[in-house]
């Protein structure tokens, strides 16, 4: 987590949805480059 200026933490996010048909375990290994510690995975019935 990020703490801005005025001392706010602040998470950052990114959606796989600009990626369009990418790999999961690409995506996975890019946020893991850039450090995120944290993946939401929703699915559809």
């Amino acid at each position: 987590m990020k703490t801005n200026k005025w001392g706010e933490n602040m998470q950052y996010s990114i959606s796989n949805w600009i990626y369009a048909t990418e790999d999961l375990e690409k995506s996975l290994q890019r946020l893991a480059k850039y450090k995120y510690d944290a993946v939401e995975l929703e699915g559809e019935p």
